[in-house]
This record gives C-alpha cells, structure tokens and sequence, in this order.
C-alpha cells in the first residue's frame, strides 16, 4: 500500500513543470509533519526526485538515528534518473550493512541504464561499477538483463562472456538476442553478431529465442 501511495504522489507531483519542483510541497509538509510522517514522506521524496529532494534525503541518511538514515536510503534507492549515482556508489562502497549494499547495487543498475542525457558508454560503464560491487548472482542476472537497453556493440561485448557461464549462460541469451533485434546495430556488426547469435542457437533452453537467433542471422527482423 505505501508503495502505491508513493507512486500517487510521485506522477501527481511530476505535473510541476520544473523537476526541482516536484518536491516542493512534499518538502513543505514535511516541514510541518510529525516524525512519522516525516518518515513516511521520506519514501515519497525518492521517487519524487530533484535536487532539494536530494539534500533532503542526505541529511536523513547521515543521521545518527536508525529509523531516520533507512528511509533516507530507501528514498535513494527508488530514485527515478541516475542524478543520485555518486550516493548510491558511495553508499554500496561503505556499508558494513549487507542488506544497504544489496539495495544499492540493485538501484544502481536499475537506474544506470536510463535514458538521459549521457551517452551511451556512460550508461554501460556505470552498470559495469554497480556489477563490480556485487556479491551475488541475482545481481549478475540483473545487469545481463539491463544491458538490453544499451543498443551498442560494447554491450554485446560485455554480454557475451557470460554465454560460457552455466549459471548465467540463458540469461546472456536473453540479452544477446534482444540487441541483436535492432538491424542498425546487427548489420555493422555482422560478423560479431553472427558468432554470438551462434552461441545462443548452440546453447539456449527457449525454443522463442533460438528462433528469434536464427532469424536475426538471417538478416530477418521480427
């Protein structure tokens, strides 16, 4: 339920034109709230976004009081554009709380591939540092599965090693052939393409992918 009411704020307040300004009047209230609703309204800040939404849930991280600093950093991780990176890096780089750098990793491939305003080997290179960070193999699954939408030749590049590796071998599939969907990309990189799309008619457990493989590398298009 307070995820849903969080998402209710977040596209109400999306209808202020200037992205700082969608927190305004959650950081009003909160100006006037109890400490309850303070922490309530923290979560709704995050998937609100914004600069002063940012401070805001700076200070509540770093506060001393437990309840305080973790609905600062559930805020950050639901964070909607990559603005908040360099706190998410920072916090998965520092925390002795295993279950911080989890959700920190985790947000931090979520939002590293978000269309914005860099470029693409920007995009890649930071789902790259959010996997670096990893401990576990759900978050090797999640950022094969993020690199779909970085439609470059270095996402394939950083794909296709994974083909070699059982644990994570249909997921890389998935990835490979999502990429290989987009002819602009396919056809410069013919011979890369054709020697991944390979792999994946070899290997893969989904008879829909492997289908999808064989056209690709046929020059077909779904």
């Amino acid at each position: 339920m307070r995820d849903e009411i969080e998402k209710a704020v977040m596209f109400a307040s999306r209808r202020v034109e200037e992205i700082d300004g969608h927190a305004a009047p959650l950081l009003a209230e909160m100006a006037l709230a109890g400490e309850e609703e303070k922490l309530a309204l923290l979560g709704t800040l995050g998937r609100v976004g914004g600069a002063s939404a940012r401070r805001a849930v700076e200070v509540a991280i770093a506060d001393p009081d437990p309840r305080r600093h973790d609905a600062g950093v559930r805020a950050l991780c639901n964070w909607p554009d990559a603005s908040v990176a360099p706190q998410l890096l920072k916090l998965a780089k520092t925390t002795s709380d295993r279950g911080e750098r989890i959700n920190a990793v985790r947000a931090l491939m979520r939002i590293s591939v978000l269309p914005d305003d860099r470029t693409d080997a920007q995009r890649l290179d930071l789902l790259k540092q959010a996997l670096s960070l990893a401990t576990r193999e759900q978050e090797y699954e999640l950022a094969l599965d993020r690199a779909k939408a970085v439609r470059t030749i270095e996402s394939l590049r950083f794909v296709v090693p994974y083909l070699d590796d059982p644990k994570h071998a249909q997921t890389a599939c998935e990835t490979v052939v999502a990429l290989a969907h987009y002819r602009d990309l396919r056809t410069p990189n013919k011979a890369e393409f054709d020697q991944a799309l390979d792999q994946v008619i070899a290997i893969c457990k989904a008879p829909e992918v492997v289908k999808r493989a064989e056209m690709y590398k046929k020059g077909q298009t779904l």
